[in-house]
């Protein structure tokens, strides 16, 4: 029997989620929607879902699942209009950042009779370095790992049923504790917007930026481009401020980082500086490696 979901935020995650399912031929009735009508009128992607719905309540009322791709800053929002239509032990996923917070959200708002699961994604490799973070892909989640957090006593269905789901999407599972992904996702999520609003308004802080930003070019670029991500409606760093001890922690770390880079230019230690930087080259490429690794090793066990 087919197993009704609903996907809320027709975003990029959103439509890769939907456009997975239809590639491995799920048993699962899909429906898109969103909280903005105007990102469903906007659909380029028919093809995503069995069907769009431009009525959030219509969308979910009748779900056995709920998948919820909303920024952060909108999931409060999305909970007080759901939670009351809801059907009776209908499982909520949050396909999205920072779990442990919205759990806390979960449950302020939700009725007790509505189980909440979140499963935080990682991206294939082959779209680590790529420029464009808006288009769609079947195959965004392969090769890669689901964290998958949740509140103690949820039933066992619920967890096989995101363990299944998230093989549907190519991805291996990870299971972690909710504070504990909001932690790691500080690290590698929210530290690299802080280093990049830093260069940004360090930039633009100096007396020759008119003329500076004339030169600027790939680098510059790239390493400005995260807090392209950030500005949604007037909520722009809401999710820093709500993960207050973790962003706060982060940026003490930026800070005695660039600390040590400064003192080591002060000295003009030049060989000092250089083990810095190549060790931060060696720890790059095997970040890049050790994700790759992980479709290695399925090639590897496939060909068996």
């Amino acid at each position: 029997m087919a197993v009704n979901l609903a996907v809320v935020g027709l975003n990029r995650i959103g439509y890769s989620i939907g456009l997975a399912l239809k590639n491995r031929n799920a048993e699962i009735q899909s429906v898109g929607t969103d909280l903005d009508r105007r990102t469903i009128a906007q659909n380029n992607l028919p093809e995503a879902f069995d069907k769009l719905e431009s009525n959030l309540i219509d969308a979910v009322r009748l779900a056995d699942v709920v998948l919820i791709s909303l920024p952060f800053d909108h999931i409060q929002e999305a909970f007080k209009i759901i939670g009351p239509v809801l059907k009776k032990e209908a499982i909520l996923i949050y396909f999205s950042w920072l779990p442990g917070l919205v759990s806390d959200l979960a449950r302020q708002i939700l009725p007790d009779h509505v189980f909440l699961i979140a499963m935080t994604p990682s991206l294939n490799p082959h779209y680590l370095e790529d420029s464009d973070q808006t288009t769609p892909h079947a195959d965004l989640f392969a090769n890669s790992q689901v964290f998958i957090s949740h509140a103690p006593r949820i039933p066992e269905t619920i967890i096989r049923f995101t363990t299944d789901l998230t093989s549907f999407l190519g991805a291996t599972p990870y299971f972690a504790d909710l504070a504990e992904v909001d932690g790691f996702q500080s690290i590698s999520f929210h530290l690299s917007h802080f280093a990049s609003a830093a260069v940004m308004l360090s930039a633009i802080s100096e007396p020759g930026w008119r003329d500076a930003r004339n030169l600027a070019g790939k680098e510059f670029a790239d390493s400005t481009r995260a807090i392209t991500s950030l500005i949604d409606d007037n909520k722009s760093g809401f999710s820093w401020i709500q993960n207050h001890d973790n962003s706060l922690r982060m940026i003490v770390d930026l800070q005695n980082s660039l600390q040590e880079i400064k003192v080591k230019i002060e000295n003009q230690d030049e060989k000092g500086l250089q083990e810095i930087l190549q060790n931060l080259q060696a720890e790059r490429n095997s970040w890049i490696q050790q994700r790759h690794s992980l479709e290695k090793e399925k090639k590897t066990n496939a060909s068996k």
